[in-house]
């Protein structure tokens, strides 16, 4: 009979993720692994695998949560302007500003080693797929409300914001304050609203 685990997976998991998103891969020791998810280094190998395989399986934890994120503010098909500021909102609220994360953790790890795992860079692909999905789906009905300029490609308009919300991460690590990343994400979205006349 197997002998059953003495931890939770999906606990030990969860803590690996966190320390992941915190230190990025290559400062995250083994070691300090070990010590914040509570396991043994056998456990460890048994349950996930070796380090790479644990940080793909803490990717994967992320994705599904900013997943669901996306779809709560977005997934709405009458989402327009009003859903993407919430969403914005949000996004700097949850994954920008906390000391503990600083950014979105899959951007993070695409600049750490998108260029050199093809695991994380397939991961962080997908990841931009799926936020630029959601934008474009959002910026074009909020076009047939009216409330963006019918001048602007969904797709090239949903492009600029993703990039704008990945470089919010670089932006708080360099010091900016919440008021100077709102008004950069702020200043994205109105760029899509018609200008009124004067």
């Amino acid at each position: 009979m197997a002998r059953m685990k003495a931890f939770d997976p999906d606990d030990a998991l969860q803590r690996a993720m966190e320390l992941f998103w915190r230190c990025g891969y290559a400062s995250t020791s083994m070691s300090a692994l070990l010590e914040h998810m509570g396991i043994s280094r056998q456990s460890l190998y048994d349950t996930f695998g070796d380090k790479n395989s644990l940080y793909l399986a803490a990717l994967d934890r992320y994705e599904v949560a900013f997943t669901e994120l996306v779809d709560r503010h977005l997934g709405n098909a009458d989402a327009g302007v009003p859903a993407l500021v919430a969403f914005a909102q949000v996004y700097v609220s949850n994954l920008v500003l906390p000391k503990d994360r600083g950014g979105c953790m899959m951007a993070a790890a695409a600049l750490e080693l998108g260029l050199h795992d093809d695991g994380v860079a397939a991961r962080a692909q997908a990841h931009i797929d799926t936020l630029e999905f959601a934008l474009k789906s959002a910026i074009a009905e909020a076009q047939r409300r009216g409330e963006v300029d019918a001048s602007h490609d969904p797709t090239a308009a949903a492009r600029v914001l993703v990039a704008v919300l990945s470089g919010l991460g670089v932006m708080v690590r360099s010091g900016a304050t919440r008021t100077a990343l709102r008004r950069t994400i702020e200043g994205a979205i109105n760029a899509l609203v018609p200008t009124l006349p004067s």
